[in-house]
């Protein structure tokens, strides 16, 4: 159907990227990628053929162009979310942290509200040590959802990190209230208690993390 649509009329940029899907879904990805890239060439500014050449190009490895058109689709469309949450994980997979950080920051600047974004944010710090900024993110990603599990049980990580003991038991706490079926806040919650009761010297461990 779609290259029916082509044959009919081959400027019509929607009928390309409705092509570059569908070779997508079929595990296409050249052909997706060249289909994607000629709905560009028709429409410059059609941002989710930025964003699903991006997807693709992840797919193959590669991740520079991937970059480039995460970029162009949130410099298009700044209020298209899936491009500013697929460049920063991209940049974050690519331990490209500082790059992730910032995409990160700039969403938030636009969209403070943005709980996820937050969280996103928590986690890669807590993977730098960066414990304080770590929790400063997921306390904010907890006041716009109070009952975000997640957020919860990785502020207690972080908060285990600097020695807080009694805040971090707390945090696994409000993990449990929010999701009693949470098993990793409710082994954090069980060693840092056992740890408490035998006075053992505690230690960050990143397989704390959801």
């Amino acid at each position: 159907a779609y290259q029916q649509a082509i044959k009919i009329n081959p400027q019509e940029h929607t009928a390309w990227y409705n092509q570059g899907n569908a070779y997508k879904h079929l595990g296409k990805y050249e052909q997706a990628i060249a289909a994607y890239e000629k709905a560009i060439s028709l429409n410059a500014d059609f941002h989710v053929a930025h964003y699903q050449l991006a997807r693709v190009l992840e797919k193959t490895g590669e991740f520079e162009r991937a970059i480039l058109a995460y970029q162009a689709a949130s410099d298009i469309e700044p209020e298209y979310d899936h491009a500013w949450y697929g460049l920063g994980r991209l940049l974050n997979n690519l331990e490209r942290y500082d790059e992730a950080i910032s995409v990160y920051e700039d969403l938030l600047k636009l969209y403070p509200e943005e709980h996820q974004a937050w969280y996103n944010l928590g986690n890669i710090n807590l993977q730098l040590h960066n414990y304080e900024a770590a929790i400063i993110a997921y306390e904010e990603a907890i006041a716009l959802k109070p009952n975000y599990h997640l957020a919860w049980n990785n502020r207690g990580v972080a908060l285990e990190a600097i020695q807080e003991t009694k805040a971090a038991i707390k945090s696994y706490s409000e993990a449990l209230r929010a999701n009693p079926e949470y098993d990793k806040a409710l082994n954090n919650r069980r060693r840092l208690l056992l740890l408490v009761s035998n006075h053992t010297p505690i230690l960050f461990n990143t397989a704390n993390l959801r």
